[in-house]
């Protein structure tokens, strides 16, 4: 061997580099040196802590890359300059490359041309900052069409704490994004059909007030008239009834101009001490008619006299006569 033809004279048989385990297990890397003047030196440095560390850093890469492969998620790798340098078993399947050919691409060829961008700036970001990352974007499958994947990105750190590039995992999202597509679309077609209600609602409060005010006009002249000389009192109040009853379907229809009040789900409360007599007699003439039709006898009592409230008044009636309405409807004769 060497050490033979060494010792015969034949200096050019040493070896220039070579490893040996000493006696107690430590490794020794031993490189010789010649000088201009034909004289030898030998170094040799104890190595057996970084080969145990390369060793098991090997290991380790090993096992990662196996988990990753079994792993439902799509794995991929980059180093310190941000070049992609492994793909696992599932992110290969998805999109139906080997992994030369996946090495082979850029991230422009297999990103959605609108999510490209987005994408690029979001990892280089991270990437100066040695940060972690999260973007959702579309990835082309094997079949050719596009899958949504959401992507996590962790730096990577060497034993002696070097960044070493990042490790990212994808899920795929498509379904989640088409729920989220529908969502949005069935919003915006709740919010067409709103605006469509609301542009009827305008449109039928203003087209109600033009017959209404003829109603109102004409009540007028005819109690005005059966309250003369010749009239008829009973038919002038109920012409009053009439009146009354017109004035409070306008108050009704003016509400329902104010659409944001509508919209917002408010009402506006003009608050105002009332007497309650007079609430419970207006509330009366206007629903007598409607119970004398149904033949249902309707009664008003008040006990006491200057009893008030602090209340809205037209809404007040209002309230009272859908209740007294709903009331006489459904009582027996």
């Amino acid at each position: 061997g060497h050490i033979d033809r060494m010792a015969a004279g034949d200096a050019e048989a040493l070896l220039q580099h070579y490893r040996r385990r000493k006696r107690d297990g430590s490794l020794l890397d031993v490189e010789t040196h010649r000088s201009p003047d034909g004289s030898l030196v030998r170094t040799y440095t104890d190595v057996t802590a970084s080969v145990a560390a390369e060793h098991a850093l090997r290991e380790s890469e090993t096992r990662f890359r196996a988990l990753a492969d079994a792993a439902p998620a799509l794995i991929w790798v980059s180093d310190d300059e941000g070049r992609q340098t492994w793909f696992n078993q599932r992110w290969l399947e998805y999109t139906g490359r080997t992994m030369r050919e996946e090495l082979g691409l850029s991230w422009a060829s297999r990103i959605h041309p609108d999510d490209y961008q987005r994408c690029y700036d979001t990892f280089r970001l991270a990437f100066s900052e040695r940060q972690r990352y999260s973007l959702e974007f579309r990835l082309r499958r094997a079949d050719g069409g596009w899958g949504w994947i959401v992507d996590s990105g962790i730096p990577r750190h060497l034993p002696d704490g070097r960044f070493d590039g990042f490790v990212s995992y994808g899920w795929e999202i498509s379904e989640r994004k088409a729920a989220e597509a529908a969502l949005i679309a069935a919003k915006e077609e709740a919010e067409r059909a709103n605006r469509a209600k609301s542009e009827f609602l305008s449109r039928m409060s203003h087209e109600l007030r033009t017959p209404l005010n003829a109603i109102l006009g004409f009540a007028e002249v005819i109690e005005r008239q059966l309250l003369g000389p010749s009239g008829v009192p009973a038919y002038a109040t109920y012409a009053q009834y009439i009146s009354e009853s017109g004035r409070l379907l306008l108050s009704i229809i003016n509400d329902m101009l104010d659409l944001s009040k509508i919209e917002a789900g408010r009402m506006e409360l003009h608050v105002e001490t009332i007497d309650a007599a007079e609430i419970l007699d207006r509330v009366s003439h206007l629903v007598k008619g409607f119970a004398h039709n149904i033949g249902v006898k309707l009664e008003t009592r008040c006990e006491g006299d200057g009893i008030t409230l602090r209340a809205d008044p037209q809404l007040t009636i209002q309230m009272l006569v859908n209740l007294l309405t709903n009331a006489i409807k459904f009582t027996p004769k």
